[in-house]
């Protein structure tokens, strides 16, 4: 008698553990524009795989605008877990300002906002790295930076617009004990420097007019350096007309006769070209003589 028989055939199913999510995290969180930031995925017991299909648990990347990074475990049973996401803020810095902080009433200041990658913009809406200004007081200027929609915060800097100083009041004093012709000027600044034209910077300056006008101008200076309007000081001779006295009127053909001149506070000028006080000239017949005071050098 045949008894029945039966085949058996197995199957084992193997069943992977679904792996734990990774642990996303950043070096630089916010990172500057096209700043290097080094990724890492930390917990994973496969591979992990970034939504960029990157493969690695770390990576490097260089951003010009804030992202979103996602990534999953896979193991090798293809197991693959939950995604994580990791989002990396990027920042625009703000430019760095150069330039005088300082200025006087009346001048310009250059600025220099350096550091932008793509646009400088300053408070009044001017575009560009260089710009120009004349402040009339203390003023605070800002520029940012604007780079594929990131506004970088604003970087300031003061420009203190210091005043100019008064015109100098200036006198003179005339001194008689040395040299009657030699004349004292005083430029009075009221604490500030004064600087005359002809370089001196001593308040006092004492002068020997020779033309008929003679103009003298000083400017005071603040301790800020900055410059007042010149104040003019004009000094007019008074042109004496010389006094002319003669030995004798009447002399003899060949003989001399001495013509004195006075009352000028210069040089002499005679018809005859000399220059002294007192000629003697030679007459030959009926001659007339005149004589000039000159002042100017």
């Amino acid at each position: 008698m045949l008894q029945n028989s039966q085949a058996q055939d197995s199957l084992y199913v193997i069943v992977g553990q679904t792996p734990p999510a990774p642990l996303l995290s950043a070096n630089k969180n916010p990172a500057n524009v096209n700043e290097k930031v080094v990724l890492v995925a930390n917990g994973c017991t496969g591979q992990v795989v970034w939504s960029d299909a990157t493969i690695g648990a770390s990576r490097i990347v260089a951003l010009e605008r804030t992202t979103e990074f996602r990534a999953r475990c896979v193991t090798a049973q293809r197991c693959t877990s939950s995604e994580t996401k990791l989002e990396v803020q990027v920042k625009l810095s703000p430019p760095q300002i150069e330039g005088l902080k300082e200025v006087c009433e009346g001048q310009n200041v250059t600025l220099t906002a350096r550091g932008c990658p793509q646009e400088t913009r300053w408070q009044d809406e001017g575009v560009g790295e260089v710009r120009t200004f004349r402040p009339s007081v203390t003023t605070t200027y800002y520029a940012k930076c604007i780079q594929n929609g990131l506004v970088s915060n604003n970087a300031d800097v003061l420009v203190t617009v210091n005043s100019k100083p008064a015109p100098p009041t200036i006198t003179k004093n005339e001194q008689t004990a040395d040299n009657v012709n030699e004349i004292s000027l005083h430029a009075n600044c009221n604490g500030a420097t004064v600087r005359w034209d002809n370089g001196s910077t001593q308040p006092i300056i004492n002068v020997i007019p020779v033309l008929a006008t003679n103009t003298y101008s000083a400017v005071c200076i603040s301790p800020q350096g900055c410059q007042s309007e010149s104040s003019r000081f004009t000094l007019s001779l008074q042109v004496s007309k010389p006094e002319l006295t003669v030995s004798n009127q009447k002399v003899c053909t060949g003989q001399s006769v001495s013509l004195i001149a006075s009352n000028c506070n210069g040089s002499y000028v005679w018809s005859s070209g000399e220059s002294t006080a007192v000629i003697n000239p030679i007459v030959s017949n009926t001659s007339q003589f005149w004589v000039k005071c000159k002042t100017s050098a």
